[in-house]
């Protein structure tokens, strides 16, 4: 069993945020913080964080992130794309642990380099954000946006076809059917004004929602 302290000869511990990253860098050795920095997270400044780190360390580097699929995924991918630094993913640590110490970015990023300085190196989280996980997780962000927006038009276009007498009844929520017959719609010339506006209405409502329809799977 190889611990952490014995793989590496520095840990730079990441808090991450929106706007800034907050950078501690810790001898494994001592157990001693050489170096804090906070950066934003433009890619200027990101590279500049990359250098930093190079300056203040020597050997092997393992970088502790909190959020390697969140804020911090872009950091992941700059530091497994262009340097020897290894990467790996760390919670934050709990709020009891913390207790008495107050609260700031260093603390959290000095507490994230400890994480991971107390672990077996077999026991380090891999990051999740890259390949096949991350394509993944926004397909399903996306799916998930859209039966959204599509539950919102099926409710607004069972409501309009109640109000509004264009020639179906709907007593209870449209069935995929009756969403399918409105799209086929077109302007009727006995409608009044007002019905005819709510008939273009109800009709751009069905074909949005059958646009986000799920593809069947054959």
């Amino acid at each position: 069993m190889t611990m952490v302290t014995q793989a590496f000869d520095y840990i730079v511990g990441v808090d991450t945020h929106a706007k800034t990253h907050t950078y501690s860098i810790i001898d494994t050795a001592t157990g001693t913080e050489v170096a804090c920095h906070s950066f934003d997270t433009t890619p200027n400044a990101m590279t500049r964080a990359i250098n930093w780190i190079g300056r203040h360390t020597s050997g092997t580097v393992l970088a502790a992130i909190e959020g390697t699929g969140s804020y911090g995924a872009h950091l992941t991918r700059l530091l497994g794309d262009h340097t020897d630094i290894q990467v790996c993913d760390v919670r934050p640590p709990k709020r009891r642990s913390r207790r008495g110490k107050g609260k700031s970015d260093q603390i959290d990023a000095a507490a994230a380099a400890r994480t991971a300085l107390a672990q077996n190196t077999t026991h380090l989280a891999q990051p999740r954000c890259e390949g096949t996980r991350s394509a993944l997780r926004v397909l399903i962000a996306a799916r998930r946006l859209i039966n959204t927006h599509r539950t919102a038009n099926i409710a607004a276009l069972t409501a309009l076809i109640r109000r509004e007498d264009l020639g179906m009844m709907a007593r209870r929520a449209l069935t995929k059917t009756q969403i399918n017959q409105i799209t086929a719609w077109r302007n009727h010339p006995s409608d009044q004004a007002h019905q005819a506006i709510a008939r273009t209405e109800a009709i751009r409502l069905a074909k949005t929602i059958t646009t986000a329809d799920p593809i069947p799977v054959t």
